[in-house]
Formats: C-alpha cells, structure tokens, sequence
C-alpha cells in the first residue's frame, strides 16, 4: 500500500491524482446539491477535442480517471524494470503523453456510446424505445425526452420529441430548430409510425 502511495505522489501521476481529488470533491458537491454537471458547460471548448456533446465535467471526470490509471499503471513499471536516471526521466515523459492519450481516448469512447445510446435507434434511457429521424431521438413511454445537443422534461404519458438544428420536428415545434410535442399514448405510437415511413422513403 505504502508502495502504490508513492507512485502515485510520484512524476508523472502526481498531475492526475491532484486532479482526481479535485473530480472526487466536485461530484460529492454534485451528490450534495451545490453543484450541477453542467456547471462548467461553456467555459471549455470541447468540440475541438472531438468531445462535442458531452457536459465539460463528465469529460474531464472520464480523461482524469482514465489518465490516472494509464500513469500510475506505467510509473509502477518504470520503478521495477528501471533504476533511477536519465532512462527513467525520459520514459516518465513518454508515461505522461501516454496518459494524457489515454484520458483523451476514453472520453471519446464515452461520447461514442452516448451518442449511439441516443440517437442510434433501438432502446433509449429507460429501456424505452427510440427512433431516429431528421429532427433526433423519439423516446416514448417515459418520462424523459432528449437528442444529442438537447433535452426536455416532460410530465404524463405520451411522447416526447427533440429535435436537432435544421430537422423537421416530428409532432409539433417550430420548422428548422428544437421542438417538444407530446401527447396521448396512441398519438404517440401514430409519429413514431410516421417518423419510421418518413425515414424509410428518405
């Protein structure tokens, strides 16, 4: 135990385990009320990182947690197969630019599946079924509507509808941008039939 402390107060870990104790403190305050995930959504570019869609907090959360394990993982290594040294510097080096690698890839693999989660048909949150068309996500039996870039509350049985810039909303919304409709259950189930025939003939 002692050993694995070290390494990880240690070059290069030392960055990803101050930064996970700041992750560990922010979603306690999340789990607490005083804070929300989306607190810190606009401050940092994501899209240039290929990480556009997700809340800033999960995809750092996901890059430090991943970062952290690649380098404790590679500085455990390095302290067995090495001795003190310019070696040992110069791998450190190439651990860290491992690690930030890694954190960066399983962010994208997080973004991967929300997406697929999301918009690629099947089953949404809640096991509820989903279709995917020109305006986004149709989830229906349930209480909760959203596409990637957007999302929506909804009381009651029906359906619910958001839609992405530039698509047709399906049931209602306003022409070229998001909209929410819902309605009764059989209304629902006649645009989701739509929604399918309309993908279909596209």
């Amino acid at each position: 135990m002692g050993e694995w402390a070290g390494v990880a107060v240690s070059f290069p870990v030392f960055f990803f385990t101050v930064a996970l104790v700041v992750v560990i403190a922010f979603w306690l305050l999340v789990l607490c009320g005083a804070a929300g995930t989306g607190t810190f959504d606009g401050d940092v570019p994501l899209d240039a990182l290929g990480l556009g869609g997700l809340p800033v907090s999960v995809a750092l959360s996901a890059m430090t947690v991943a970062g952290w394990v690649t380098a404790l993982a590679g500085r455990a290594a390095l302290d067995r197969l090495t001795g003190p040294g310019a070696l040992r510097a110069v791998l450190s080096l190439a651990v860290l630019g491992a690690a930030l690698a890694a954190g960066l890839q399983a962010a994208r693999l997080l973004r991967r599946l929300a997406v697929r989660a999301v918009e690629g048909g099947g089953r949404g949150p809640g096991g509820r079924r989903g279709v995917r068309g020109g305006c986004g996500a149709v989830w229906i039996d349930g209480g909760r509507c959203g596409a990637v870039g957007g999302g929506a509350d909804r009381d009651g049985g029906g359906v619910g509808v958001v839609g992405a810039a530039g698509g047709a909303p399906v049931g209602g919304g306003p022409e070229g941008g998001p909209g929410m409709a819902a309605g009764s259950y059989p209304q629902a189930r006649r645009d989701v039939g739509a929604a399918e025939h309309d993908g279909r003939h596209d």
